[in-house]
């Protein structure tokens, strides 16, 4: 229990004006805590400055995110959120001018660090009792103004009467099956065990959840099953029938409900092969948060891209900001930048936030309120189509340093604010290698991101025009024989970046005169502009060639080719 009047917040503040303006040596000199006058966030800490009054408690802490170096058993690089306690101090007045309070300060020397229930708001108000977990709360004031140390068993320990596991602890748990164990339990969201089955609760936990789950499924030959509750979602494993055909969508390559979290039944909507190769993707993105899928057009790497993050999004739009890039696009566009106003018919500027600041805040917004409630925050995604056809350098500016020091902020070229990426932000880039091949690609570029090849040769995509054939267009998967005969033949001409995707054939209605008219109009020229200068391209991409060739035979019969005289 803590000491003290329990009718009465305790108060935890920032000092800092800015990314390196620390404040604390003046705040404890002169006896006062206050807010920068010039802070445009001023009016929405005023109210909460206004309600402090003589005899509250206050401490002075900083935010931070720590990987190593950790007091406690962690899981291998997890980052922790933490705050450090610099100073503690009572209130001994209150001019009631919104900016600031009078303190009794006593610094804490060495600092203090705290971990787990954080927050980073210049102005938090923590009470006794309260929060979404009160025992955290009183944990937390017991520490930074009773000296208690942290309970790390309890946080982060094995799982007794509530308390937390790490998660890659809790999945190996998990994955052993114990019957009936209870594996962990973190304010309302609760997962266990019983029999062959996971019951998940909370929405943003299940996506985790499952995706192990799946793992593991798939490494011992069987499937998931994932059924909805109250609340929860049950996941059963099962014996997954040997070939198994994959479930049919409701249009051409269209993708249907799927269990949140599910990703083997994502990639079985998208015909991707293996099933796991998405759970790989999520695995890369949680490593770095930034891919980048690249390969020949019409491999669906947009596609793709958009429907992995809308599911991992939790299937929620307004976490997917979808941007495309081209040769006129420029910082101003992309990050921040003065856009023409008309006020009262004069023309003026305003400064205005790109796709970026506008995708960071709506991701911090819910990485706050995730960490206030103790929740595991909602994943937030920016993609960015054709990422190689924009000058990266002039259009990234400072995000080429944000995307690699995640947990650093920086002044942005309008801003007079220092600007960082929130954790939950992940980006995921398409990249066109007909156009640009991935060599060329700045290397601190390529360092900052994982490269995932799409080409129809390889896996993922390498059967994805087969499977969609076979389950749409009964009979017409000689298609696929004849992409796969002109991608050789491109190897052959050291053209392989220039494969033609399966993209081109999966359309509603597709028949042969349809394929004729693609081949015709859209893989022959693409082809022909590829090996420009070659001679023989036409004849020896030609349609019915392929498809000759394609069934074992010469020249198709029907190939226009006239009998020899006699």
């Amino acid at each position: 229990m803590v000491t003290g009047n329990e009718e009465r917040p305790y108060w935890f503040v920032g000092a800092a004006f800015g990314a390196v303006d620390d404040q604390i040596d003046r705040f404890i000199e002169e006896g006062i805590w206050e807010v920068r006058r010039s802070d445009s966030n001023k009016a929405k800490h005023s109210q909460r400055i206004n309600s402090m009054q003589p005899g509250d408690r206050i401490a002075i802490k900083s935010w931070f995110t720590q990987k190593y170096d950790l007091p406690f058993e962690a899981s291998p690089g997890k980052a922790y959120t933490g705050i450090r306690i610099k100073a503690t101090g009572t209130i001994t007045g209150n001019p009631q001018d919104g900016l600031g309070v009078r303190v009794n300060w006593t610094r804490v020397d060495p600092p203090r660090d705290w971990y787990s229930y954080t927050n980073r708001r210049t102005v938090w108000e923590v009470r006794q009792g309260e929060g979404a977990i009160p025992w955290m709360a009183d944990a937390l004031i017991r520490f930074a103004f009773h000296n208690e140390p942290q309970d790390f068993q309890r946080f982060f320990g094995e799982d007794r009467g509530g308390h937390v596991k790490p998660k890659d602890e809790v999945v190996g748990h998990r994955l052993q099956m114990a019957t009936g164990t209870i594996l962990t339990s973190y304010g309302k969201l609760r997962a266990y065990l019983t029999g062959n089955a996971i019951y998940v609760g909370g929405a943003h936990v299940q996506r985790k959840w499952a995706k192990a789950a799946t793992k593991a499924a798939l490494a011992n030959g069987q499937a998931v099953q994932a059924t909805p509750g109250n609340g929860t979602v049950t996941l059963t494993f099962v014996p997954r029938p040997a070939n198994a055909p994959p479930p049919k969508p409701p249009a051409a390559w269209a993708v249907p409900a799927v269990e949140q979290g599910n990703l083997e039944q994502l990639a079985r909507t998208l015909y991707l092969s293996p099933l796991d190769s998405l759970a790989e993707i999520d695995d890369l993105l949680e490593d770095k948060r930034q891919v980048i899928f690249y390969g020949p057009p019409g491999t669906g790497k947009t596609y793709v891209a958009k429907a992995l993050a809308r599911h991992l999004a939790d299937d929620d739009a307004n976490r997917v900001t979808l941007v495309q890039f081209h040769p006129s696009y420029a910082y101003e566009d992309f990050v921040q930048g003065y856009r023409p106003t008309l006020d009262d018919g004069q023309l003026g500027y305003e400064l205005k936030d790109g796709p970026l600041l506008q995708a960071a805040a709506a991701a911090r917004r819910d990485y706050e309120a995730a960490e206030q409630l103790g929740d595991e925050p909602p994943m937030h995604f920016l993609v960015i189509d054709e990422i190689n056809r924009g000058n990266l350098a002039k259009v990234f500016g400072e995000l080429y340093y944000l995307l690699e020091y995640r947990d650093d902020g920086i002044w942005l070229q309008y801003s007079d604010m220092p600007f960082s990426l929130p954790p939950n932000l992940y980006v995921i880039g398409t990249m066109n290698t007909a156009d640009r091949s991935i060599a060329l690609v700045d290397l601190a570029l390529r360092r900052r991101f994982h490269f995932v090849e799409f080409h129809p040769d390889e896996p993922p995509v390498n059967g994805v025009l087969r499977e969609w054939l076979s389950e749409h267009v009964r009979g017409m998967e000689w298609v696929a024989d004849v992409v796969d005969k002109a991608n050789a033949r491109l190897r052959e001409r050291d053209a392989a970046e220039a494969a033609v995707g399966p993209s081109y054939f999966m359309q509603p209605g597709l028949d042969e005169e349809k394929v004729e008219r693609i081949w015709k109009h859209s893989v022959l020229p693409y082809i022909e502009e590829r090996l420009f200068g070659v001679e023989g391209v036409a004849d020896a991409f030609a349609l019915a060639k392929l498809r000759g060739e394609a069934a074992g035979g010469g020249a198709s019969p029907d190939d226009g080719a006239e009998d020899e005289e006699a």
